[in-house]
C-alpha cells in the first residue's frame, strides 16, 4: 500500500464539476491499494497517518498529530502512485502488475475513510 499525506489548510475533490469531498485543516491522503494488500495494511496505514507529528504545537515545533490537533482528512483513491518511474508510463498495472484493480483500489480509500473516522468525525471523504 502506498499513500502520499499532504497537510493541508482545505481540500476537495470536484468530477465533472461537482464537489463530492472535501475536508478543513488537516490532511488529504492519496492511496493506492496494491496487490497482496489487505485490510490490516489499510488499519495499519491509517494509524500511522492519524499519529504523524506533522503539525507544529506552541513552540512551532512539528511535534502535533491529526488527533492532536483535531484535523480531518480526505481520502482520495489514486492507483497512479504504483507506478515506479518511466517505465511504467501508460502502464495502469505498475511495475510487473503489482498494482491491483483500480476498483479494490476505491475499495481500500473507502476502508481507509472508515478508518480515519474511528479517530475523529469532522471532514467529508471520498
Amino acid at each position: 500500500m502506498r499513500a502520499v499525506v499532504q497537510r493541508v489548510r482545505h481540500a476537495q475533490v470536484h468530477v465533472d464539476g461537482a464537489l463530492i469531498g472535501e475536508c478543513g485543516p488537516g490532511v488529504m491522503i492519496l492511496v493506492c491499494a496494491m496487490q497482496g494488500d489487505r485490510t490490516d495494511n489499510a488499519n495499519a496505514l491509517v494509524d500511522k497517518i492519524a499519529k504523524l507529528r506533522i503539525f507544529k504545537d506552541d513552540a512551532g515545533k512539528m511535534n502535533r498529530s491529526l488527533l492532536d490537533v483535531e484535523g480531518s482528512a480526505l481520502v482520495i483513491s489514486q492507483f497512479t502512485l504504483a507506478a515506479d518511474g518511466p517505465q511504467d508510463a501508460g502502464d495502469d498495472q505498475g511495475p510487473g502488475g503489482r498494482c491491483c484493480d483500480p476498483r479494490l483500489g476505491n475499495g481500500f480509500g473507502a476502508c481507509n475513510a472508515r478508518e480515519c473516522r474511528r479517530y475523529h468525525r469532522r471532514g467529508r471523504y471520498v
